[in-house]
């Protein structure tokens, strides 16, 4: 069993603002505070730890985010696309293998919608409290890629959060089954992403060398434009962390993807 390398360093947050997300949790953890229509990002760099295995080590970049997207996220409101692109940089002295994670966070809704009581019937146009099953669908639908399409092929119709199934369309990552996982204590949902080769027919973990990185994992949050889909979801509090994991490469040895799986045991 390879040792997993495991760092955390920078991290973004506020108070009381629905949360977007990006960083790597084993290796660097980002943290971005939305909130409602008039939402501002709050952020401030903090060490908070760091830990690095023989001489092993990755780093997050994400400098869409540096470069425009914080200026983007001080406004923020319906229909705004808020610039993230996360990607891991190895910037240790030995070859990784790399999976990505994305764990969500769901605060616990306080808004002011109901639903009606059973039997009854709605009035056209009625936005009904949401449940955390549709809340955490309309998150991870938000997040897309450089060309415009969903980050996601989210088969998500069941109201059972265990039955649903998920594609990466970022032809670089597998998404690992089960699709969710959910953590009951930590009450988190977690989705994982290994990052391949994907020129290979096989489709086996690639490696990422000394002074190289993954290609980031998506683009950008889209925020919605409609209020049936903004209220109690995007204006209530919520965390997406986007995580990285990485172990070092075996001389002469090739990682399947079914080998990944136990050298990354499952975690929330």
């Amino acid at each position: 069993m390879n040792r997993i390398i495991q760092c955390v360093n920078r991290i973004f947050h506020g108070n009381r603002r629905q949360m977007f997300t990006a960083g790597a949790a084993a290796f660097i953890v980002y943290v971005l505070l939305l909130t409602g229509i008039f939402s501002y990002f709050h952020s401030e760099d903090t060490v908070t730890n760091k830990i690095s295995a023989k001489n092993g080590h990755l780093t997050i970049l994400e400098p869409l985010w540096d470069q425009e997207g914080q200026e983007m996220a001080a406004g923020c409101e319906p229909g705004m696309t808020v610039k993230k692109n996360p990607y891991a940089f190895n910037d240790g002295q030995v070859d990784l293998y790399i999976r990505m994670n994305i764990t969500v966070k769901l605060d616990e809704y306080t808004g002011y919608l109901s639903d009606y009581s059973a039997g009854e019937t709605p009035p056209a146009g009625w936005v009904g409290a949401p449940t955390d099953v549709s809340r955490l669908r309309a998150v991870l639908n938000a997040i897309y890629l450089q060309d415009g399409t969903r980050f996601l092929n989210l088969n998500a119709a069941s109201d059972t959060v265990s039955e649903w199934t998920a594609a990466s369309n970022n032809p670089d990552y597998i998404a690992a089954e089960p699709a969710v996982v959910y953590d009951a204590d930590a009450e988190t949902y977690t989705l994982s992403f290994y990052y391949i080769d994907k020129k290979d027919a096989a489709q086996n973990m690639k490696v990422v060398k000394p002074e190289e990185n993954t290609v980031e994992l998506f683009r950008e949050l889209r925020l919605p434009i409609y209020k049936k889909d903004w209220l109690g979801v995007f204006d209530t509090p919520y965390t997406i962390t986007v995580w990285a994991e990485g172990i070092p490469v075996q001389p002469d040895a090739v990682l399947t993807q079914q080998e990944a799986v136990s050298e990354f045991p499952p975690r929330s």
